[in-house]
């Protein structure tokens, strides 16, 4: 299906593995060292698209 709109099969199954790791969890911890390296807080993605412009 992802074809039709132009992924490449590698492309495709790199996509489907991050949907499966996302679904199975793995990126629900944050290492110590990201918050250490941005010197802050990460940004949790669920908050991204309300924080987004809506262009209006």
């Amino acid at each position: 299906m992802m074809g039709s709109y132009g992924v490449s099969e590698e492309q495709a199954r790199f996509l489907v593995g991050i949907l499966h790791a996302s679904r199975a969890g793995e990126f629900g911890v944050v290492d110590p060292a990201l918050c250490r390296r941005l010197q802050r807080e990460p940004t949790p993605l669920r908050t991204v698209p309300a924080e987004a412009p809506t262009g209006q």
